[in-house]
């Protein structure tokens, strides 16, 4: 694997991730645009500092992963279009900021050989966790899925979607109440979410998963609303010598445990943003990059190899556009097509535009 890329997200994640995982990727350099950026980055890590992208790593790698700001990546996915058919592309989200971005970026990206995107909020430990216990059954079929004070944005309609197969929403809509901000998703075979705002970063917030046999919720206030036939489960973190190490759902015999072997191991590399939630990502971020060792049986592996541009696309704009209030019915049927078509059309004409203001 070779990054691209040597900012805070690099240093704090992909780094850390990729030297935990070392048993089974190889890290062949890191490339970024700066030297005096990415030379301590290299020199901390133990890794070749790259200054192109057109030397002899590209031809080494089998991963490009890409991590800059959205602007960059139509640049940096231009440089490595002559591999583009045999490389897999890791790259991470947002992808774009607009839509002129997206009329740069989405045709390169379609070019290579496999695109994943580092959608690490969705694998959070106790995401993954509640998908687990859904797979099994505990809870029925997923009817509600409450994100309250957590789930910005994307990242938020991702972890949504993933409880649906990616479906795209059949209708969005939004409600504001003082300072807070209701944004509503409805699918089309029953199941339907809402994020409370404003997002708290995970501190204050919680989520409340509803399903045609119970409940999972991260607020123990909700058990005493159980019923026999409408249990209630607890979503609770697990600590180990007073950090995180993993969730637990209490469901009697059929408890549900994650422990994560990320989160210890990356306490003990030399990065800055040790915090709960960023060790988080770092956990996410390593199912991402599991997830291209090929195991079909693994749930995660499926997960994140099905989250692609295209999905990555459509959470920023849709979730976008929903928080606006500016798509209040089923997308689906926007002009005979589905949103992302219609954005995409969208893209290509307001940069012909600018191109053509060009001298």
């Amino acid at each position: 694997m070779l990054l691209v890329g040597a900012g805070q997200r690099v240093q704090n994640n992909f780094l850390p991730v990729l030297r935990v995982l070392g048993a089974h990727f190889s890290v062949l350099g890191v490339h970024a645009r700066t030297a005096a950026n990415l030379q301590p980055v290299a020199d901390l890590w133990g890794v070749p500092a790259i200054a192109s992208l057109a030397g002899p790593e590209v031809k080494n790698a089998d991963v490009i992963a890409i991590s800059v700001p959205t602007g960059a990546n139509e640049a940096v996915l231009q440089a490595l279009r002559p591999d583009a058919a045999r490389l897999t592309i890791v790259i991470d989200t947002p992808i774009v900021s607009g839509r002129r971005e997206l009329a740069a970026a989405g045709p390169l990206l379609a070019q290579f050989k496999r695109v994943v995107v580092t959608e690490d909020y969705m694998n959070f430990p106790a995401f993954a966790l509640v998908r687990q216990a859904v797979a099994q059954g505990l809870i029925g079929e997923p009817r509600a899925l409450t994100l309250n004070g957590i789930g910005f944005a994307y990242h938020g309609l991702a972890l949504i979607r993933s409880f649906a197969g990616f479906e795209p929403a059949a209708r969005t809509g939004r409600r504001k109440i003082g300072a807070a901000t209701i944004t509503f998703y409805k699918f089309k075979r029953g199941y339907s979410a809402c994020v409370i705002g404003p997002y708290r970063r995970g501190t204050l917030g919680g989520l409340t998963l509803e399903g045609s046999q119970g409940v999972i919720s991260q607020f123990a206030d909700d058990l005493s609303r159980a019923t026999e036939c409408r249990p209630v489960y607890l979503l609770a973190p697990c600590f180990s010598e007073g950090y995180l190490s993993g969730y637990r759902i209490e469901a009697g015999e059929q408890s549900l445990e994650i422990s994560p072997p990320e989160l210890a191991a990356m306490r003990a590399l030399p990065f800055a943003d040790k915090s709960e939630h960023n060790l988080q990502r770092g956990c996410g971020l390593a199912a991402v990059f599991r997830s291209l060792l090929g195991d079909d049986d693994d749930p995660a592996t499926r997960l994140n190899l099905a989250y692609g541009a295209e999905n990555a696309f459509y959470d920023v704009f849709v979730s976008r556009l929903a928080n606006r209030g500016f798509l209040p019915f089923d997308p689906l049927t926007w002009i005979g097509r589905d949103v992302m078509t219609a954005i995409r059309a969208i893209s290509r004409l307001h940069r012909s535009k600018l191109d053509l203001q060009r001298p």
